[in-house]
């Protein structure tokens, strides 16, 4: 049995295309597409032919990754699917506030860093059952981060005793992302 694909951020610029890539692949029986937003979605897959080649491959699941509830009820609705592949891709660049209301975390800190976190630990297991169903091809975790990268201050990560624009938390972001797939690899 072939394993799942699960890209977020599926209906930005790169989530569609690696979604795209991923169904054409043939080495998944889907393709998960998580948006936040499954009309947009929709037009999305309308307006691309790259994710019209591939029917019953892709599909979509509603996730806020700025919200772990969501997050849990993305994998509830997974269940113990084998996943081999975790594509992080979603992100929040300008947030139009702060603060999550889901978590009250900042919000670029909430979706692209711990969001990412997030689904790589709650997708763990699934991960592992893939990795462990076919040696031959060890499940993969991607996180799509942009190089413009420094400034990441451990003690105030989410900007709250420095001054705060939405822009500014951005380049600390893929530092932190190298953090936490460096925790990841070390202590599981």
């Amino acid at each position: 049995m072939l394993p799942l694909a699960v890209v977020t951020g599926a209906n930005g610029v790169f989530g569609r295309y690696i979604c795209a890539g991923l169904a054409a692949s043939g080495r998944f029986s889907r393709v998960i597409g998580v948006v936040r937003d499954n009309a947009k979605w929709d037009a999305v897959v309308e307006a691309e032919p790259d994710l019209q080649t591939t029917p019953g491959v892709l599909a979509s699941i509603e996730c806020n990754l700025e919200d772990p509830q969501s997050i849990q009820a993305l994998a509830s609705s997974i269940g113990t699917d084998p996943v081999g592949c975790l594509v992080n891709a979603a992100a929040v660049t300008f947030p139009d506030r702060r603060e999550s209301p889901a978590t009250g975390e900042e919000m670029q800190w909430a979706v692209n860093v711990l969001g990412y976190h997030r689904m790589i630990k709650t997708l763990l297991p699934n991960l592992r059952s893939a990795a462990a169903a076919d040696a031959a091809r060890p499940s993969r975790v991607v996180n799509v981060a942009s190089t413009w990268a420094g400034g990441l201050d451990l003690a105030d990560p989410q900007y709250r005793r420095r001054p705060y624009k939405g822009c500014r938390p951005l380049p600390t972001l893929p530092t932190a992302l190298q953090y936490t797939v460096q925790y990841r690899h070390v202590h599981n």
